[in-house]
């Protein structure tokens, strides 16, 4: 009984993960990763890289050339809109909690592929 019940409890956990696959498509449209895949995305070329932080937060450093576009700004989703969705579309901010619900909200606005470094800017190792 005890083993049932972990198995099941396994299998879900197995299932549940950082990436959520959008229907119809092989990839996930979003997902998070660490620093180093994520800088070894930043090699790549026609990504577009947004920091969602505060634009106080941005001018006290940021990652590589990223574009600043504030998640708490009242339009964020008008330029947010502006980017080009079929792009692969790097994201951070702080510490993770913002760019989470921006990749969520991108990607309910039809980018096809948001990745979002895992503890944000404040975990970033390559300053």
């Amino acid at each position: 009984m005890i083993r049932s019940i972990l198995f099941v409890g396994i299998l879900f956990l197995a299932s549940c993960s950082e990436s959520q696959v959008t229907e119809g498509t092989d990839q996930a449209a979003y997902q998070v990763v660490n620093a180093e895949t994520f800088k070894s995305l930043l090699t790549e070329e026609g990504i577009q890289l947004i920091d969602v932080r505060t634009a106080g937060e941005y001018n006290g450093g940021t990652i590589g050339v990223a574009e600043n576009i504030d998640f708490i700004s009242s339009d964020f989703k008008t330029e947010i809109g502006k980017l080009d969705k079929t792009k692969k579309t790097l994201i951070f901010c702080q510490s993770g909690g913002r760019s989470g619900k921006a990749g969520a909200i991108m990607e309910q606005m039809g980018f096809e592929q948001v990745v979002d470094l895992s503890g944000g800017y404040g975990n970033w190792p390559f300053k």
